[in-house]
């Protein structure tokens, strides 16, 4: 979805801490219309001042035609600031449901953890975006078992070949998945899109 595909949707948004005020604040400059949600609304009212709807219920975003959830990830998560390295609060993945009904899972830079399982009951992902490098992230053989926790069947490899040390492969992480009935593993180059 490009840019100006997404300004002229209307997007729900949960969580909106470190991070995800970030994103959200990036979203409204770019000139999209978002709603947010968060648990402490106290920490969302600087966004209305960039715009946002502030909403006080996630139910409230059911009629939104994305909505991004932030959900739990396994990494470590620092920010350089002046030369300084600083925390820079939890780290976290993704859950959009897109126009249509498509959700996809972006795992961030994550380990293996058995939420997992919890995020492919609760949000039922048709499409997942797990790094396979095998350094700072999951390897192939993590990326395989996340597969079978959450239930999906259509996987976009990431956050591997990008430097020598991330040596996971997507042929590798197919040889790790040859039981998993029905998955397709889609090995995108840099621009290519999954239609």
């Amino acid at each position: 979805m490009t840019r100006q595909e997404l300004a002229r949707h209307t997007l729900g948004w949960i969580g909106a801490g470190r991070m995800g005020h970030a994103m959200v604040a990036r979203l409204l400059n770019a000139g999209c219309k978002v709603a947010v949600y968060n648990r402490t609304s106290a920490k969302a009212e600087s966004l209305a001042a960039l715009g946002a709807e502030l909403v006080y219920s996630p139910a409230e975003l059911a009629r939104r035609d994305v909505v991004f959830t932030m959900v739990h990830a396994n990494h470590s998560n620092s920010i350089v600031d002046d030369g300084k390295s600083l925390y820079a609060g939890e780290p976290a993945g993704f859950i959009a449901r897109l126009p249509g009904g498509l959700v996809v899972y972006h795992a961030g830079d994550t380990n293996l953890f058995g939420d997992m399982r919890l995020i492919g009951e609760m949000y039922r992902p048709q499409l997942a975006l797990l790094p396979i490098g095998d350094v700072y992230t999951m390897g192939p053989r993590e990326a395989a078992h996340s597969i079978r926790l959450l239930g999906v069947r259509h996987i976009v490899p990431m956050h591997y070949g990008t430097f020598p040390l991330l040596t996971g492969t997507p042929a590798a992480l197919k040889a790790e998945t040859g039981d998993v009935a029905g998955l397709e593993i889609h090995a995108l180059e840099p621009g290519e899109s999954l239609e």
